[in-house]
């Protein structure tokens, strides 16, 4: 799965998964499952149970998030995906705040609005062709905002993953940029955790 030079390479897959790696013995809601690299991780711990609404990807579960209303199970200890919750309508905040058990947490990784080309892509969208109508980004004090007002607690919102593949493998450089202040702020993505 390639969108741009934003491809979903081995080494931006094992970022990702690094921030999920202390979930164990939870009931998990994953949106977007897609291919199901993050399925595949979060099962060997987890009872999740993932959704896409996407007839190609490769979960049993072909549901649309406003779907699972319907089903038998609505409420789960943890809603987790990646590069999912800028596909979704205005007001996902409080659907995910409704469907977790108290408790419950939520963890994200998301497309950065701040990063350059990020802003670029959303702004002059009819441009890159693997950008879809409807989808955006996140300005992490925006979100973190957002969350609140939907009832969210101990929101976190930080910066993350300067590995662009045009960059190679720089590992180093990547996590030292990370770090710097007002230059992580356009980073590419957005890791973000909050408690119903």
């Amino acid at each position: 799965m390639e969108y741009g030079y934003w491809a979903w390479t081995e080494p931006r897959i094992k970022r990702r998964l690094a921030i999920f790696k202390y979930l164990e013995d939870f009931s998990l809601l994953e949106l977007g499952s897609g291919t199901g690299w993050l399925t595949d991780y979060l099962e060997r711990y987890n009872d999740v149970v993932p959704i896409d609404p996407d007839p190609d990807s490769r979960t049993s579960y072909h549901l649309k998030f406003e779907e699972i209303y319907q089903s038998e199970r609505s409420r789960w200890d943890g809603i987790v995906g990646v590069s999912v919750l800028h596909h979704l309508d205005e007001g996902f905040e409080q659907r995910l705040h409704n469907h977790l058990l108290p408790g419950g947490f939520i963890l994200f990784s998301e497309p950065n609005y701040l990063n350059p080309q990020i802003l670029i892509e959303r702004k002059l969208r009819r441009l890159f062709s693997y950008v879809e109508k409807t989808e955006t980004a996140f300005v992490r004090w925006k979100l973190r905002k957002r969350l609140i007002d939907a009832g969210f607690k101990d929101v976190k919102i930080a910066p993350f993953d300067f590995h662009h593949p045009l960059l190679k493998d720089t590992w180093t450089w990547i996590n030292f940029m990370e770090k710097i202040p007002i230059i992580r702020e356009f980073a590419g993505s957005l890791v973000i955790s909050a408690r119903s």
